[in-house]
C-alpha cells in the first residue's frame, strides 16, 4: 500500500482519543505473516501527533519536497527532501500544545470454537520509550542468549513475545488488552 494513503479513524486511549491514520511504510505486513502461524494480513496504519505533522508531511511528499531526486535551483544542484529536513529543524520548539504521546493498537481477528474473536491491545505514551525500550530489552535478550537465531530475522522470528513483554512490563509499560467474542450461530 502507498504510504500515507488508506485514512481512517481509531480510536486510542487518552491523551490521543480520535486520531487520524493511514498506511505507513514498516516491514511487518511482509515479516509477521512468515513467521507467525496462520496470520493471513497484517495492516500497519499510523499517525504524527499532533496533526498538522502528518498533514504537513503529506503535503510534502504530494509536492515533491520529499523527492531525493535533485534539481536546479540557480545552477546549483539540491535534493529536495535534504532541504525540507533542514528546514523541519527550524520549527520553532514547543509550537504544539498537542499530547505529548504516541500509541500502538494492535487488533488480532480470527475464529475460536466457532466464533469470530477480535483481541485488541493499545498502548499509548511517549515515542522514544517506545522506540528505545523495545530496542533495548532486545539487545539485553541478545547479550543474555536469549535470541539463538542467527543471521539478519525480524524480531517476530526469533524473540520470545512472551519474556519480551514481560520485560516491558517490567519497565513500567502499559498495555491495555480486550476480547469481543462474537457467535457464528446464524438462525
Amino acid at each position: 500500500m502507498e504510504g500515507g494513503s488508506g485514512e481512517e479513524i481509531a480510536q486510542f486511549l487518552d491523551p490521543l482519543g480520535v486520531c487520524e491514520v493511514r498506511y505507513v511504510g514498516h516491514p511487518q505486513p511482509l515479516t509477521i505473516p512468515r513467521y507467525i502461524k496462520g496470520v493471513k494480513k497484517v495492516v500497519i496504519k499510523g499517525a504524527l501527533i499532533p496533526p498538522w505533522v502528518d498533514a504537513l508531511i503529506k503535503e510534502q511528499k504530494e509536492t515533491g519536497f520529499l523527492s531525493n531526486e535533485p534539481v536546479d535551483v540557480k545552477g546549483a544542484k539540491v535534493t529536495p527532501y535534504d532541504l525540507t529536513l533542514k528546514l523541519w529543524g527550524s520549527i520553532p520548539e514547543g509550537r504544539d500544545n498537542g499530547p505529548e504521546a504516541s500509541g500502538l493498537k494492535v487488533i488480532v481477528k480470527g475464529e475460536r470454537a466457532g466464533n469470530m474473536v477480535t483481541y485488541t491491545a493499545d498502548i499509548v505514551g511517549r515515542m522514544a520509550p517506545g522506540t528505545g525500550l523495545p530496542a533495548a530489552i532486545a539487545a539485553l535478550m541478545l547479550d543474555a542468549g536469549a535470541v539463538t537465531e542467527k543471521g539478519v530475522v525480524a524480531p517476530e522470528g526469533c524473540i520470545d513475545p512472551e519474556k519480551f513483554l514481560a520485560e516491558l512490563l517490567k519497565r513500567g509499560a502499559r498495555i491495555h488488552q480486550t476480547e469481543t467474542i462474537q457467535s457464528m450461530l446464524h438462525i
